[in-house]
């Protein structure tokens, strides 16, 4: 690399950088809305833990 390519050389990795982080903010947005895990009205409540029973006695 040329002493003359390093302002484009930082330019191409500025943008490359903004626009992975700009899609990384998309897909954040877009999977808070498509997973029902992630949904604001899915939650709404305490949800009971698990009880397992225990296994019987041999």
């Amino acid at each position: 690399v040329r002493s003359r390519d390093v302002p484009l050389l930082m330019g191409v990795v500025l943008i490359t950088s903004i626009a992975v982080l700009i899609g990384n903010l998309i897909a954040d947005i877009l999977l808070r809305f498509n997973d029902p895990r992630l949904r604001e009205d899915a939650g709404r409540g305490v949800t009971p833990a698990k009880t397992q029973t225990p296994a019987p006695a041999a």
